[in-house]
Order: structure tokens, then sequence, then C-alpha cells
């Protein structure tokens, strides 16, 4: 992308600055982002094991309970097998095993029909009805359950079922074993601080004990996640919300293979649970990282650069604007380069505003000799117009006056020239409404020395030119007033009546229109016969010009219409075309620009208005 199309903020130092330092800091950011990611992991893995470890240690009581029924199951299989068909002596056997353990509240022998009469209750029970029954029985295996109002034992009890075989090695039934809650010896107080809660539960996501109170556990408890799927990952460690909605991390390992299993419950703020899932993301270091090289690296260009380089730039603006500065002095806190810099910018300054001292003194000069030259020239063109005045008194030839007359006309059109350039404020630009507005004036004064009364109508804009459009335009202008006054007519009834318009549209056109009326031959101008010069006169500069002049006679009105477009600069003059001069004072008067595009130069409508 080009430089000029990108944004400002984009071009600035400050911007760049954070750019590159960007770029430089990309690969410690890569390895400080794969370091801080490992480092992570081995926490999460070391948290993990630590959570698992300890929520294993916590659950030893239940693990030891649950460990030992299915041991004394194991050792009442071997009696069971000796005295199944003798009901009596195994439920007397099964009762003095109770008696001697102060562990269990009930043991017995459920057959496969479902018709328990080996207990140490000592009467026969029918469980053939009871629900999961028959799926026990058609998969036998281990199975640890609870049953909260246990009809045999009449308390909670967990219940340890064993699958017992016969000596072919067929299923015939489970050696179950019943231990009372109350029997547990689990001191919440042993338990770790940060332990919210302990729970262990069976393969069917059962729950079998519970630190805290039976009622409490369900609001303990992953939410949207039920206790039966939480192994299905293995032994693990993962945080989340509690159905309360509380932040917590779980762990969950068996105690007993493939049958119970322990579910801890810690608090996300625990010591314990320090490390996991709380461990800022990889990319935090990197970016703090980096937030912190940018903030040092900005400040420091601030203080070192971009303060000094916004003090220089405010001077700069300053003497752009107002062209005045005050050299500032030099301190030890500016950096040598940006010091050196502002000094270059004072001796600059300097050389600039001494530069433009003496150019305008020159350009005072110049104008003020230009303005002199105009004066000058005016008042020897009124010297020339006396001069030929008092020559018209002495001559006493009519034909001769008259073209000292028209001679005198066109000198004082010049006149008026100069005096308007050497007025104006700038040599540059000139007002072409006012120079008009001079030469129609003449219009008024001409009529009340013949003692016409002439109606003039002007619409005249201010149109400001350079000099060689405005001096062309006002002398054609002077000619075709003088050709009006040579021909103004009055109609029948009407006073005579000429209308002039300046203007100048929006694309930089600028039209000239002089109108008169016809009729009855008004006495203004008693000019000799003519002699085409005038027109001559007004095509060449209309072709200085570079435009076009048409005219167009009607009823009782002639028309005369000049248009040009406005140029902002100077066109190199040339020499004017003999064969359009009329003798050789115009050859060397007039000058004329290169032939213009659109230049119309028709012979004049009426022959006597030339």
């Amino acid at each position: 992308m080009p430089h000029n199309l990108l944004p400002a903020r984009m071009r600035s130092l400050t911007f760049r600055v954070v750019a590159f330092l960007s770029l430089a800091l990309l690969p410690i950011g890569l390895i400080a982002v794969k370091q801080t990611d490992e480092v992570t992991k081995e926490t999460q893995r070391r948290t993990e094991l630590t959570l698992l470890a300890v929520t294993e240690q916590a659950a030893t009581v239940e693990q030891a309970v649950i460990q030992q029924a299915f041991g004394a199951a194991r050792t009442l299989g071997a009696f069971i097998q000796l005295f199944n068909q003798d009901a009596e002596a195994c439920q007397r056997h099964l009762q003095s095993f109770l008696d001697a353990s102060d562990r269990f509240s009930f043991v017995g022998f459920l057959p496969k029909d479902g018709v328990m009469t080996c207990s140490s209750h000592g009467r026969t029970v029918d469980f053939s009805d009871f629900p999961g029954f028959a799926d026990s029985v058609a998969n036998p295996a281990p199975m640890v359950n609870v049953n909260q109002d246990a009809p045999l034992s009449g308390t909670s009890v967990i219940i340890i079922s064993l699958p017992h075989y016969d000596d072919a090695g067929n299923f015939d039934g489970y050696i179950s074993v019943s231990v009372p809650h109350y029997r547990l010896d689990i001191d919440s107080e042993e338990a770790p601080n940060d332990l919210v809660g302990l729970i262990t539960f069976n393969d069917e996501g059962e729950v079998i004990t519970a630190t805290s109170d039976m009622g409490d556990v369900a609001d303990l408890l992953p939410r949207g996640t039920e206790l039966k799927y939480l192994f299905s990952g293995g032994r693990q460690a993962f945080s989340g919300k509690s159905v309360d909605e509380e932040n917590r991390v779980f762990a969950v390992t068996p105690i007993v293979e493939d049958t119970v299993y322990a579910l801890g419950i810690w608090s996300a703020r625990a010591p314990s649970a320090t490390g996991f899932d709380r461990a800022l993301h990889p990319s935090v270091f990197p970016i703090l990282m980096w937030i912190a090289c940018l903030i040092v690296a900005m400040f420091a260009i601030h203080r070192l650069v971009l303060r000094h380089v916004t003090r220089l730039r405010r001077r700069m603006r300053a003497f752009a604007r107002t062209r005045s500065f005050r050299p500032q002095p030099e301190t030890g806190r500016v950096p040598l380069e940006l010091a050196e810099m502002g000094q270059d910018f004072d001796q600059m300054a300097e050389a600039i505003l001494r530069d433009e001292a003496e150019l305008e003194n020159s350009l005072h000069e110049k104008n003020v000799l230009l303005k002199e030259v105009h004066h000058r020239v005016k008042n020897n063109l009124q010297l020339i117009s006396s001069i030929m005045n008092m020559e018209m008194r002495k001559n006493p030839d009519p034909a001769t006056k008259k073209v000292l007359r028209r001679l005198q006309d066109r000198v004082r059109g010049l006149a008026t020239i100069h005096r308007t350039l050497y007025q104006a404020d700038s040599l540059s630009q000139v007002d072409a409404g006012v120079l008009i507005n001079d030469i129609v004036d003449q219009i008024r004064v001409k009529g009340q020395v013949a003692g016409t009364k002439v109606k003039v109508d002007r619409t005249v804009d201010s149109v400001v030119l350079l000099p060689d459009q405005a001096v062309p335009l006002a002398l054609l202008a002077s000619e075709a007033v003088t050709n009006l006054l040579k021909h103004l007519g009055a109609p029948e009834g009407s006073p005579p009546e000429v209308i002039v318009e300046l203007t100048e549209s929006d694309d930089g056109e600028v039209t000239l229109r002089i109108e008169n009326t016809l009729g009855q031959k008004t006495v203004i101008d008693d000019a000799a016969e003519s002699t085409g010069l005038g027109a001559q006169l007004m095509n060449a500069f209309a072709r200085q010009l570079g435009g076009r002049i048409t005219t167009a006679e009607e009823d009782e009105c002639y028309r005369l219409k000049l248009t040009f477009v406005k140029t902002p600069f100077d066109e190199e003059p040339v020499d004017f075309p003999a064969d359009a001069q009329g003798d050789a004072e115009g050859q060397k008067a007039v000058t004329v620009a290169s032939e213009p595009r659109n230049t119309e130069t028709p012979g004049p409508a009426r022959p006597s208005h030339a």
C-alpha cells in the first residue's frame, strides 16, 4: 500500500515503535507461551495427583469397612457350602459369627431362587420379587448397595453382596453382609479443612456414604453430571460448579475396584486445589511481558523523543501561521540530535524571515515603481490629450478636428486604464467593472455636452482580471462606446438608450454586451466618415482576449456581444499580424495572444458603424 494511503495513526512514530517492538518480542513470546504451557500442565498434573491421593486417604475408613465386609463374605462362603443343606446349623453358625463381630448387623446366604433360609436373622425371607433381583442373578458380580430402612437390620445399612459358586463352579447365590452406617468410624474433624465433602458411590451412581447429611448430598454434586458417569474417564480431577452454584474442584478415585468409588469435593480456593484450573492461560505471561516492555519503551520514547519533537512541531506550526518564533534555550535534558535539530530550525527560521523581509521590501519597491510608471504614463497621456485639444482649437479644418477628437478619445481611454492600474491595491489583478463604469460614464458626459439626454442602463459585475486581459477589454469597450455614440439614435417618442452589461458565469466565462437604439440620429459624436480602423481594433482586442465578437441588428436596436474565458495566467504575447492593422501606430500599440480557438471576426453588420 502506498505510504500516503495509510491512516494517519499507522504513520505515527508511536504505532511504528509498537509494531516493531511487538515483532521483536514475538519469538520470545512464543517461547514463553510454550514454557508456561508446560509448567501449567505439570502443575495441574501434580495438583490432580495430590487431590486424588488426599481423597483416597480421606476415604480409608469406608474402604477398610467395605473390604472387611467382602473378606467376611469370602470366609462365610466355605461354611455356607458345608451347612447349606442344614438351615438350622447354618443359622446358628452365622449368628455366632455375627455375635463375634461388632461391625456387622446381618449376614446371610441368598440363593438364586430368592428364598433366604440361612441367615443370622433366623427366619425365612423371600427376595425373589425385589426390584433388580432377577438382573443380579442373571449377571452375578460383587455389589455394594444401600438400604436406608433395612427390614432385617432395622436401620440404614450398607449391603455387601458377594457371588457364591458351588464346587462345579456354578453360581448358586449371594452371601450378603450388612454394615450399619452408625458403626462407620468416620471422624469429620480428621478430614482436611478444605474438604467440603466426601461421598462414596457404587457403579450405579447410588450414594453409599457421605460425610454430610444424606439429604444434603445432592447440593454438593457436580451440576449436570450423574454420579454413574463420573468414573467413565477413570481416575480424574476436574473443576466446575456444584448444584448449589459454588465453584468446586472434584476428585474421583476407586476404593474398591470396579465397585465403589470415592468423590472428594474441594473448595476452589482451598490450598490443596491451588494450581488446578486456576493457572493463568499460557498467553497471559507473554502478553504481560509485552505490555510491560511497551510501557517502558513508550515512556522512554516520550521522555527522550516525542515530547521534544512535539514541542518542535508546535514551534514550526506557530512559525508557519504567524511567522514569529522565539529561539529555544538549549538544556541538558534534550538529546544531542534533537537539540541540533532545534538549532537548525532556529537558523532556518531566521534565514526565512530575513529573506522574506528582503522580498517584501523588493516587492514593495517594485509596486511603487510600477504605480509611479502608470501614474506618469497617465499624466503623459493627459498631456498629449491637452496638446491635441489645443491643436483642435487652432486648426480650422473640421475633418482634421474630427480625426483629432477620435484620437483624443483613444488616448483618454488609455489614460483611464493607467489611472485604474496605479490606483488599484494589487497590480496583478484589475477590477474590469471599474474600467467599464468609467468608460460608460463618458456617454453621460458627452450627452450632457451635446444637450442630448441619453438613458443608460448598466449591469456591471465586479470581474477581477489579469492586466493582460483587463487592458484589451477596456480598449475594446472604449472603441465600442465610441462607435455607439457615433451611431446612437432615438426611437420615435423615446430618448436614445444604451445598455451595457458585464457578467461572469460560474465556469469563468466573461460576457460584455453593449446595445444602443437606432432611429433619429442624435448629434453626440460628429466623427469623420468610417475608415474601418475601429472594427479592426475591436477584432484584434477580441483575439488578444481569446474570445469572439458577435453583432446583430434588430428592430431599432444594434447589439455587440463579446465572450471570453478568464485565464488565471499571463499568456506570452506575440506580434500582432500586420494585415489586421490600420496603420503603423496600431501595429506598435497592439499585441495579441496566439490564435484563439473560437475567434469570430465578422465584418460589422452596418458598415456605417465602423
